[in-house]
Formats: structure tokens, sequence, C-alpha cells
């Protein structure tokens, strides 16, 4: 199984709508067939030259890297939590339900995830890697996935690798104390042999790298090639690296023009030497190699240690036309000789040594090896592919700036969108995670650093037991909501820091403060959607959304709501309007309906929908009509039927904050005579104080 890397960003409505209403293309009819040169099969090509294969050699000696026994320092990148939509911008299927990925929500790091039915629904079993400082890139993976149970990652710019052999369930770590700024690539034969092809610098006509092996599952490496003793692999970019078994490999190059003949390298002892063998020309072109084409090799695969296929796709100009070409080369002997084939583009996959499909915005497929090609469809995306037969496969389809995951059956005549949400089974949490899960820790607003001034308080964070209170807010007025990024990274608020109150957004250790409104309007109640690219809030008596840097501003809804909440799946906002009840509609203001009437009683707001969708909180004074003092919490379904209070009839000041795992709430407990932040379960039964002093209130678990 290959490993692609592909630059991706975050998926919003309109490829959704794009994709289902006509980003597919139909089926081409009649296909369009790439038959083979000739009436009988192309004889082989032999190469110039060849240098004879050397013995397999016994498992390199050197010393090995000492392997980590500890996870490294720092706090680890969050889980994502049930019910929120995902961007899959990588994919890897086993088989028909069984499959890894990697996932994103805007700005976050790569994700490691794993699905059992097909990529409708995924887990998050992301390594324990430390998340980058505040203001650093994201993260962002290179991994292999063998089979169902085992699989390797690792991050760009980091010395550790981790290996899991339990489906993701739990990761050992190892060091290569060799750090790169550029992607790494990893191949496993199976789940002892291993290599690590990290990039070390890029210059003209070189890349240097260094080439790690394992023979115990990734528990220690040792460097078998290096540019400080070796030149083998030291020349151009490396465009694929394969083995077959735990001896034979290629490594094939992109060298862009700098080289008259493409080449690759062969190993038969694991990767300890190297030799470079040299392409013939097609024959049909024989002189195409002349005048130094831009030739480069792609997508590498290995049928057996002494046959295998490879795409040659090559560039050149004659008489100021420029000419494409591309063929398949196929060898079942060492490369001592190659059949050369057309071939019609786009990324090689074969699912066996016949089958295999040839896939770009034409897709097309071959049952005897690559030496005719039928077109079975067309598409305007590109995509990132995984078959796991002649007839299943999946997609990370690209559209310029979108990215969506596409199921593939019928041999790639029938494509589906999927939209693909994190779930877990009953009883799972995800990784190891703390009081209430995400990354264990709450916000909350406080005025114990300014307790002579109630005009001014600041935002807090603390661990979810209530340790480790920390002040992310300079004091320059008062806050009153706040909502945090769906990657736990920043914070949005809404402070009287001028005239009016206005929305600020900070990094979540306080840092980087920025504007993002100033209107002689109020705005205040910002609510930041699952999928990142959006911000509720209320402006005058209207519910609006905007993108987080403050740009397209829209209006939603003319009533006069208050404290706007976005469902787990991002579709949908619910919020509260005085003496009329709890609303939700749609994500684009559609679909207004009314849940809840409080026009007897007084008020139903600051709804907070729990991490499955599936439950709504609010605050009512319906048990005391007309007393605006005896809020208390209450529970309805996400529909508006089923209304109880919940718990005992006890003073829960608003909002209320559900854990990321859905076991907890988090609430303000007598504001009046103090605002201690508590905890109950999600049931309400067991509340509890969550901090010693009476200085805290608005909590918001951090993802």
């Amino acid at each position: 199984m290959r490993r692609f890397t592909k630059t991706y960003v975050g998926i919003s409505f309109l490829i959704l709508l794009g994709m289902a209403c006509g980003l597919f293309s139909s089926p081409t009819s009649p296909p369009d067939t790439i038959e083979p040169a000739g009436s009988e099969e192309a004889a082989p090509t032999p190469a110039p030259t060849k240098v004879p294969p050397t013995e397999a050699v016994q498992e390199p000696t050197p010393s090995p890297i000492p392997d980590v026994t500890e996870a490294p320092l720092g706090d680890p990148i969050p889980h994502f939590t049930s019910g929120q939509p995902v961007i899959i911008t990588e994919i890897h299927m086993i088989d028909t339900a069984i499959g890894w990925g990697i996932g994103v929500v805007v700005e976050s790091d790569d994700h490691i995830l794993r699905t059992e039915d097909g990529g409708e629904t995924w887990m998050d079993v992301t390594p324990p890697e430390p998340k980058p400082p505040i203001g650093e890139s994201p993260k962002r993976a290179s991994v292999f996935f063998l089979d169902g149970e085992n699989a390797w990652v690792t991050y760009k710019g980091e010395t550790i690798v981790w290996y899991s052999s339990d489906a993701g369930a739990s990761w050992r770590s190892s060091d290569t104390s060799h750090p790169s700024n550029f992607e790494s690539t990893l191949w496993f034969s199976d789940s002892a042999h291993g290599w690590l092809l990290r990039t070390l610098d890029v210059g003209t006509g070189n890349a240097s790298v260094t080439l790690f092996r394992t023979v115990d599952d990734g528990s220690s490496w040792d460097v078998v090639v290096d540019p400080y003793s070796s030149t083998d692999l030291q020349s151009c970019y490396k465009s694929g690296i394969v083995f077959s078994g735990d001896q034979d490999g290629w490594v094939t190059y992109a060298c862009m023009g700098l080289y008259s003949i493409p080449f690759l390298d062969w190993t038969t002892d694991g990767g300890s030497n190297w030799r470079t063998e040299d392409l013939p020309p097609p024959p049909e072109d024989s002189d195409l190699f002349d005048g130094f084409p831009n030739c480069n090799l792609h997508w590498p695969t290995m049928f057996s240690p002494i046959s295998g296929a490879l795409v040659l796709d090559c560039t050149y100009f004659e008489d100021e036309t420029k000419f494409h070409e591309t063929y398949l080369y196929t060898t079942s002997d060492q490369g001592m000789n190659w059949r050369v084939d057309d071939y019609p583009g786009g990324e090689l996959l074969f699912v066996d040594v016949n089958n295999g499909f040839a896939l770009g915005q034409d897709f097309y497929k071959t049952t005897d090896g690559g030496r005719s090609w039928t077109k079975v469809r067309t598409v305007n995306w590109d995509g990132q592919f995984s078959f796991v037969d002649e007839d299943n496969g999946w997609a990370a389809a690209r559209a310029d700036d979108e990215i969506a995951l596409v199921k593939i059956t019928e041999g790639g005549t029938a494509l589906e969108m999927l939209e693909p949400a994190i779930a877990y089974p009953e009883g799972v949490v995800p990784g190891a995670t703390p009081m209430g899960g995400g990354s264990g820790q709450i916000a909350f607003i406080s005025y114990r650093a300014n307790q002579d001034d109630f005009t001014t308080n600041d935002i807090y964070l603390m661990n979810a037991d209530g340790s480790g209170i920390t002040r992310l807010t300079d004091g320059a007025g008062a806050i009153y909501y706040f909502s945090w990024s769906p990657d736990g990274e920043r914070i949005v608020f809404s402070s009287l820091r001028d005239r009016e109150e206005e929305l600020y957004v900070i990094n979540a250790d306080g840092s980087g403060l920025i504007q993002l409104t100033d209107n002689i309007l109020s705005e205040f109640a910002p609510a930041w959607s699952p999928t990142g690219d959006q911000i509720a809030f209320v402006q005058g008596d209207g519910v609006y959304v905007m993108n987080p840097d403050g740009s397209q501003v829209k209006r939603l809804s003319d009533k006069a709501g208050q404290t706007p909440t976005w469902s787990p799946d991002g579709s949908q906002i619910a919020f509260g309007v005085w003496e009329e009840g709890i609303y939700i509609m749609n994500a684009d203001g559609s679909g207004l309906t009314q849940l809840t009437d409080s026009s007897e009683h007084g008020y139903d707001w600051y709804p907070a929908w729990s991490p499955d969708g599936t439950l709504i909180l609010f605050a009512s004074n319906r048990h005391s009509p007309g007393n605006a003092l005896t809020e208390m919490v209450y529970i309805m379904n996400a529909d508006g039927t089923g209304i109880e209070q919940l718990g005992e009839p006890y003073w829960g000041q608003p909002p209320y904050a559900w854990s990321p795992d859905g076991t907890l709430i988090a609430y303000t407990h007598d504001f009046l005579s103090g605002a201690t932040l508590y905890v109950m379960n999600a049931d309400g039964t067991d509340p509890r104080p969550l901090m010693e002093d009476n200085e805290g209130f608005h909590p918001a678990w951090r993802p």
C-alpha cells in the first residue's frame, strides 16, 4: 500500500452541493480503449546496462538507535469528539469495511483515523504526539498502514516514529534522532521489516536523504544509507520507495530534466546497497531521451522480488510545441528487460498483477497487467485513491480548494459522496482522555484579578479537576461570552473594551489578540462552528455568521436571538428568544423551527447541544414563572420533545457546557452568592464543585 501526500483546505457546504449536483461527470459510453501497439505482444525491451544482482545479505549490523519507552513530552494532540464532522485528506482502505485515514478540521493537526464501516464514520486513534506550540504550523503526518491492525506514523519535523499493533488502541514510540523539515516516507513489507526515508536537504540536482531500516516492528531503527558515508540515493527528488519482502526494493526519481536518461535504484540486500538502473526508451520512440526531456518516474509497484511496474512521464518541446507522453514499464526479471506499454496517465494502482487502474480525471481500468486500458468514466476533480479490489475504491477528492470523501464502486463507474464524521463504539473513550475527554481543560470567566472592579474580568484556563488555573486575558474590559475553536487552539469572545461590546480572538495561551468587529451595534455571544469556518453571534436583534477573520458577515435570522449554539455536525444553530422560547434553524438561516414556548413563564434560553447531537440543555424559569432569578437546568430531545428538569431542583446558572465525551455537564452554581463552578453527571446526578473558591462562571470545556 502506497502513501501519498496532498495539500488540503477545509470543506464547505459549497462542495457538498457542487459534488451532489454535478461534480461527478457521467461514465464514458462507449468506453475508450488503449490497445497495445501491434497485434502481437510487445517484445521486452532490454535495459542498456545491468549489474548482476547481488546475493541477499544478513540483517544490517550497525548499532541500533535506542528505542524510546516514554512518550514525548508535551500535551498530546486532542482527539476529535463523537459527532464531529471531519475532512479526510488521505485514505487507505484494507477491505470494504476497515481502513485508515488522515483527517482534519480547519487548521488542525493531522489526526490518524480508523473506520470499520467503509468510511462513513471514523474513530480518532491519533498517537500521543505533542501539539505544536501556539503560532506554529499544524503538524503533518507521514503514514503506512499494513493491515487492519498495524500502523506507523511520523510527523514532519519530528524524530519520533509511532507504531500500533492493535488498530490504534495503543501506541509505542521510537526515536530516529534525525529530524527533517521535509516529508518522510514509510514502507513496511510485513509487521517486522520496514524502512523510513527522510529527506534532509534539497539542492540543484540532489536531495540528500537518510534511509533507516527496522527489523523489529519499529522498536529500533538502523541507519543503512546517509549522505555522509554513501552516495547511494542522494540524487534528485525521490518519487517513491517500495519493497517486496525484506530484501528487494526500488527507489524511483523525478529529476525534472536534470538527467537525460531516467533511472531507478534497486536493492537486493534490504537497503544497505543500491545499484542504479537506467531505463531504456520506448521501442516506438527510441529517441525520446535525446535532448534532455523532462522525464520522471512515478508510482513504483512491486508484485514480487523480481517483478513490478512503474510509470514514465515525459514532457518535451519540438519547434516550440509542448508534448507530453506517459508509458507503463513492467519487468519480470529484476529489470534486466522491460515491457513498455502506452499509459493513459494519472495515479497507477494495481490490486493484483493483472487488475489495476490509471486514475486521473479520467478513470481507466486494465485486466491484463497494463497492456491495454479501458476508460470507465470521467470526473472533474483530482484525488488520492485507495482500491481494495477491482470493483471497490475510495478517493480523497479535490476540486479547487475543496476536499470530499468519495466511495467508488462497480469498477469505477459508480460514485457516492460520503459525509464522514467521528463516532466511537458504545463504551469506548478515545485515547487516554482525562476527565470529561478532550484536552481535559476548562476555560471560564472570573473577577479574581479585579475584585474591586466589577466592570472588568478575565478568561482563565484550568485543568478539569480545578488545578492549574492560568489567566489568559489582560483585564482590559468586561467579558461576558466566549467560545472555543473546534481544534481548541483559539478563543473568540465578546468584550466591552471600547464603547460597545465587540468580538475578539486570542490564542489558547492568551497571545495574539485580534479584534474582529468594530460597529456601533454590540456584537456578543459568539459561537465557533464545529467545522471551524464560521462564527455565529448576535448583533442588535438578529443572529449572524461570519468567517473567523471577521469577513463575510451574513444575517441568518431577524429574531432577537440570544446565545446561538451549533449542532455537533454544524448543520443547525439553536438559540433562545426572550418570552418566546428555543428555536433552531439550518446553518444558512432557513428552516426556522420553534422547539419550546416560554410565552407563559418568561424565558427558555442558553441552549447547549450534547456532543452526539441528540439532546439539548437549556436554562428556564418554567418552574417559577416570572421569576428571572430562579433559572434551572432543563433538558430535551433535539426535536423539542421530552422536556424535563435535570437533577434535583437547584439553581444552575447558564451557560451549560457538555464535556467533550458527553459524560459531564459544567455550570455555575449560585451566581449571586459567589459564582462557583460545578460539574454534574450527564443524568443530573452527583453535583460537585470544581474549585474551592467562589470565583468563576461561564465554563467551556476545551476540545
